[in-house]
């Protein structure tokens, strides 16, 4: 979570823009507190159903290690410090950073049951992707046509994670008797769904950057890995998946973008 509004300012650093040390201390220190709240919250919320998941089995929350009361306690604790950080220093980040949490906060809420729809989780990681991004954007610069189609990228790939993290843990939503889209559609489906999102993400960045070449030249690699993303996507899907299987494909996928974004970086830095 907290690669987005990284990489939202990072691709804000274009052209003649620079940001003072103080300010980048203060993102960094307010971004990670915001993801720490928003990851305690949904650790709360899920605590019971989380217990029949083997990714949460060293998982202190779920197991009561930490109590539940503190554990929420802390969510909001550190959410406010990471509001009231990015207030100071930028007052558009603090709001944005409240409608984040609030976005994911309500998604992990079980009284609402919105991971359990067709179409919220959805909306839910469209709207939050794109808000990180612009969160990260906004400390350099405001948000201008290149930055609406960067969280829009990012957004949709955000998106599509989602749905393969949906896939991951099917089973263990099913022992919870949580009717996810995964345990609707079967795994194939909804990683199905997920590869979409990814090609209409690649697709908005490819027009963008065969309009605006010059001012975008530096987004190349995340087009740059689409053939292999699709190579992994293939393997994966040409048998019915295991929980390994998915596993080993979203390896593969961060590691294509977080090398894209490193690369990305660099370019930015260098042109």
């Amino acid at each position: 979570m907290c690669g987005f509004p990284v990489i939202g300012f990072v691709l804000g650093l274009t052209g003649a823009h620079r940001v003072s040390l103080p300010r980048l201390v203060a993102f960094l220190l307010a971004t990670f507190l915001l993801s720490l709240g928003v990851y305690v919250f949904n650790g709360w919320a899920n605590s019971d159903h989380d217990i029949t998941n083997p990714r949460f089995a060293a998982n202190w929350i779920t197991h009561g290690a930490i109590p539940l009361t503190g554990a929420l306690v802390f969510s909001l604790t550190v959410t406010v410090l990471s509001i009231t950080v990015f207030a100071v220093t930028e007052p558009v980040a603090a709001g944005l950073a409240f409608a984040i949490f609030s976005l994911f906060a309500a998604y992990s809420s079980p009284g609402l049951r919105l991971k359990e729809g067709h179409v919220a989780p959805t909306l839910i990681h469209l709207a939050g992707g794109f808000l990180m991004v612009w969160l990260g954007y906004v400390m350099v610069r405001p948000l201008d046509r290149q930055g609406i189609v960067l969280a829009g990228f990012f957004s949709l790939v955000f998106t599509g994670g989602h749905f393969n993290h949906e896939a991951l843990d099917m089973e263990a939503d099913l022992t919870a008797s949580l009717r996810t889209r995964a345990v609707r559609w079967g795994v194939r489906a909804t990683l199905t769904a997920g590869i979409v999102s990814f090609v209409l993400a690649d697709l908005i960045l490819l027009v963008a950057v065969s309009v605006c070449w010059p001012k975008l030249r530096y987004a190349v690699p995340f087009l740059a890995i689409a053939p292999l993303h699709g190579v992994a996507f293939a393997r994966v899907i040409r048998t019915n998946p295991s929980q390994q299987a998915v596993t080993r494909y979203r390896r593969v996928y961060r590691q294509l973008y977080l090398s894209a974004g490193a690369i990305s970086a660099l370019l930015t830095w260098w042109l």
